[in-house]
């Protein structure tokens, strides 16, 4: 490195020559470890392309942790090696063979069992899969009448889009991303926020298999937790997506309230006399069926668990029953149950980020309770959103959101 710097002039070696050096240096140094750490991304899952004639791909479980993989090409009776490589499942667990065009046999043998997945797309031919390994198993992709399988396998033969087909493009990174901030909320005042972001891609996910949001906050002045998470499965279920949101607070999470209706009266007290502290449980998992373009309807089941405190030191507007309208059995711990059936449809040009596009929504729910007084209602209602830019770079985007709802009954 040094030597190949004698050739700048000297003028300018002087101003950025040891700098650069520097860090070819450290580049240098640590290029061993970049290497390794390379290498084991794109040994963790490996694609395995066969020739467009026939193939034979044998796979031989040597012993309990490897496994070989050759991949045999036929020309006029005569097999000419592909490809071969041996694998152990502390570096790789999953390996993807993709048979593409011809009749391809995959033949998978051997005593060993090692915990790597196996996955053999078959392509376009009448394919063969033969399994008379002690424990290997495998999952193959193919029409209805594309391949045949003998022994141990988990078949997902259909006509689906993109079933049978190899791209080499269909390939992602998981990605995490988590971020600290400050927040603020009317009631619980000045917090703080952390919140972690996490897709995970996986085969034949598109656009994604999971995606997570979690986010945890703390108020300073009321010392009160926020806690949500919302994650979502694609196809998890068959045909369905799995979706989770959750809710909680606590322990001294507060609220300020001031009575029903829209009426306000002053009693000219602190804020703190229409405080109103306890926790709170909400958990919402759903499940989705998309259709057609952008339609989607969902089944969401809600279970909510509130407890709310019916004593404190100082004097608070909650427990003057004549202000507020509340009486002692308003109080302690509260158990719901209800279900929600619901329409949406999107078309966003970035689901992220839209900038483009029109997003619908309806839903007809109802809320029972499981303890104490007996309440039940129901809920009607709307929403919409609509994006649109003032000029083709997206810059300026007019965005706009509108919703309504109805309570029917207690």
């Amino acid at each position: 490195i040094d030597r190949a710097f004698h050739d700048w002039p000297a003028g300018i070696d002087s101003l950025d020559g040891p700098r650069i050096r520097a860090f070819l240096k450290a580049r240098r140094n640590d290029l061993v470890s970049y290497a390794k750490e390379y290498y084991a991304l794109m040994a963790k899952e490996v694609f395995i392309p066969a020739t467009a004639d026939k193939d034979v791909i044998q796979l031989d479980a040597v012993d309990p942790n490897t496994l070989r993989v050759t991949v045999q090409r036929l020309d006029d009776n005569k097999a000419y090696t592909h490809y071969q490589r041996v694998f152990n499942d502390d570096v790789t667990k999953e390996v993807r063979l993709f048979g593409l065009n011809k009749q391809d046999s995959v033949i998978m043998t051997g005593e060993g069992n090692p915990s790597i997945k196996i996955r053999f797309v078959g392509g376009s031919g009448k394919d063969k899969l033969t399994n008379t390994s002690a424990r290997l198993t495998a999952l193959a992709y193919d029409s209805p009448d594309g391949m045949q399988v003998v022994g141990s396998a988990k078949k997902h033969l259909n006509d689906l889009p993109l079933n049978n087909t190899y791209d080499r493009r269909d390939w992602n990174l998981n990605r995490d991303f988590d971020f600290i901030t400050p927040t603020f909320y009317t009631d619980e005042g000045i917090g703080i926020n952390y919140a972690y972001w996490w897709t995970r891609y996986g085969f034949r996910s598109d656009p994604f298999k999971s995606k997570h949001t979690a986010g945890l906050s703390y108020f300073f002045g009321t010392g009160s937790f926020i806690g949500k998470y919302n994650g979502l499965w694609l196809h998890a279920p068959g045909q369905f997506d799995l979706g989770m949101n959750v809710f909680f607070s606590g322990p001294t999470y507060t609220q300020y309230f001031y009575g029903f209706g829209n009426t306000y009266v002053n009693f000219d007290e602190k804020r703190d006399f229409h405080i109103v502290s306890g926790s709170q449980i909400d958990l919402s998992p759903s499940l989705r069926k998309r259709f057609g373009t952008g339609n989607s309807i969902s089944l969401t089941p809600t279970y909510q668990f509130i407890n709310i405190e019916d004593e404190n030191d100082e004097p608070r507007f909650i427990y003057d029953s004549l202000q507020s309208g509340l009486t002692q059995e308003d109080f302690g711990e509260r158990h719901y149950l209800g279900a929600t059936l619901s329409y949406a449809f999107s078309r966003l040009d970035n689901a992220g980020f839209p900038s483009r596009g029109l997003e619908l929504g309806t839903w007809i729910g109802g809320r029972t309770s499981l303890t104490g007084e007996s309440i039940q209602h129901g809920i009607v209602g709307a929403e919409a959103s609509l994006y649109i830019p003032f000029d083709v770079s997206n810059t300026f985007v007019f965005a706009t959101h509108i919703g309504v709802d109805k309570i029917l009954g207690d």
